[in-house]
């Protein structure tokens, strides 16, 4: 029968996995496999770690940082949320390196959806935004004309409790209440 070239490795040494003149140190061109779930992929990364042990898939950015010194600068890295026995659920991190420090763990997607930015326990919020340094937390920006800052929906809700809650540290701060009143040192 007729053979199909499969893999390549050009006069550069870029790699071609189902393309026969690779663009890029590696290039990977395929019909992606069915994942669990909705979406597909070209590619796995997969950890031979023993069952029952903490496991991590990632890649590692790195770049030369003086003549001939090498180091990661960056990961993405895919983990599994539990080491028991069933239960497949995963996590995945986004590591950042501040100059002189190692690899840390900047950004998490937990295996519910929950985001946590300075955290790694986001908790029961979609998106927990956590800063350590004397220094504001968040910025929100929108410089178009008739811009709009921040919108909180609660329109959805059957009980509106909090649509805004600021605290100091004694816990008394200001509070928007999904009725419309404002609260400030007071919760009700």
């Amino acid at each position: 029968g007729s053979r199909t070239t499969r893999l390549v490795i050009d006069s550069a040494g870029n790699v071609g996995i189902g393309e026969a003149s690779p663009t890029a140190p590696l290039h990977i061109k395929g019909t992606p496999v069915q994942t669990s779930g909705a979406r597909s992929a070209q590619l796995y990364i997969e950890d031979t770690t023993a069952f029952g042990s903490v496991q991590n898939s990632g890649i590692q950015f790195r770049q030369e940082w003086q003549s001939g010194s090498v180091t990661s600068t960056s990961a993405i890295v895919g983990l599994r949320t539990s080491t028991s026995s069933g239960n497949y659920g995963g996590a995945l991190i986004f590591q950042t390196r501040a100059h002189g420090g190692d690899l840390a763990d900047n950004m998490i997607i937990q295996d519910s959806g929950n985001v946590g930015i300075g955290t790694n326990s986001p908790g029961d919020y979609k998106l927990n935004v956590v800063q350590t340094t004397a220094n504001w937390t968040a910025l929100i920006k929108n410089y178009a004309t008739n811009a709009y800052g921040l919108s909180v929906d609660l329109s959805g809700a059957s009980t509106q409790n909090y649509a805004l809650a600021v605290y100091t540290p004694t816990n008394t701060g200001m509070f928007v209440m999904g009725t419309g009143k404002v609260g400030i040192g007071y919760t009700s």
